[in-house]
């Protein structure tokens, strides 16, 4: 199988003015501690910027971070998630990336939204003097998404959980005595692709290197209120947990896999889950049919 890529470094990128860097941090901690949205945290880094050119101490033609995305970029605190463009009538997804002129290849409705004419804002006055961005289309409705096979990597990178999803390996089980979900039915009878079982502890196992991994996936719905005067807004959370993880671990938000956010404003239909839920099942049959190659503590090479 083809090797994925390891658990990320940092990419964080020093600023060539220090007390940029301050300012970086601070808008960071005003957005993640006080919710400060992101339009408020452009607006922000873009009036001192315009303070800081007018002083001199910033070149005009400088290309410094002004919004929040480019903020999280630059202090390396970046999420890896795929943002995915979905169709807004039967919740197909599509790669970001996509041409902005794509429709839906059901619908035949457009994915993208057209761009707005520019107007003369405050905020496109604060920035009259930044160097001209290119724009990406915006979808009109989109969600995202992160692969359960770089999860796995960085999971099993961490914390010990190498060790502990091993524990199949050595765990004796009694007759007639259910004390975890490996005791299951399920987890005893479950094949593998070869035919064995998949979690095989014989001693003739084919490979004695390869770490076969148990998920038991969930998604939680929930609503939240913006204002007092806006809609409410429901979305659900897919993710999964390790079974191998010992029970008061396994749901530690830090150890589950979340794969997708649901893109709202209401709840799915089931048709519309299945459709956005599509591409995490794809992921599954290629990791339970050829595995990935993951490179971990004791396995270094792999």
């Amino acid at each position: 199988p083809e090797e994925l890529r390891q658990p990320r470094e940092s990419e964080a990128e020093e600023s060539p003015y220090w007390f940029w860097q301050i300012i970086l941090f601070t808008t960071a901690w005003l957005h993640l501690h006080f919710h400060l949205p992101h339009r408020g945290c452009a607006l922000l880094l873009k009036i001192l910027r315009l303070i800081f050119v007018t002083l001199g101490l910033i070149q005009a033609d400088h290309n410094i971070p002004m919004t929040l995305k480019t903020t999280f970029k630059k202090l390396g605190v970046e999420e890896s998630f795929e943002i995915r463009a979905i169709c807004p009538n039967c919740r197909r997804a599509y790669p970001e990336n996509s041409p902005p002129d794509l429709t839906c290849s059901h619908c035949a409705i457009p994915v993208f939204k057209t761009p707005a004419p520019s107007s003369a804002t405050v905020t496109s006055l604060l920035s009259s003097t930044a160097p001209k961005v290119e724009t990406k289309p915006k979808p009109v409705l989109q969600g995202p998404f992160l692969p359960l096979s770089t999860q796995i990597i960085e999971f099993l990178n961490r914390d010990g959980n190498e060790v502990a999803c091993e524990s199949y390996l050595t765990r004796k089980t009694v007759a007639g005595k259910l004390s975890d979900i490996h005791d299951g039915a399920i987890c005893q009878s479950l094949k593998a692709p070869d035919g064995r079982k998949f979690f095989d502890a014989a001693d003739d196992r084919p490979d004695h290197d390869e770490l076969r991994i148990g998920l038991c996936f969930g998604e939680d719905g929930f609503s939240f209120t913006r204002t007092n005067d806006a809609g409410s807004h429901s979305t659900g959370a897919a993710s999964f947990c390790v079974t191998a993880l010992p029970q008061h671990k396994r749901y530690k938000p830090r150890n589950l896999l979340l794969t997708s956010l649901g893109p709202g404003p209401h709840e799915e239909t089931c048709d519309e889950f299945q459709r956005t839920m599509a591409a995490t099942v794809t992921e599954l049959l290629m990791l339970y049919d050829d595995g990935i190659l993951a490179k971990t503590p004791k396995f270094p090479n792999g």
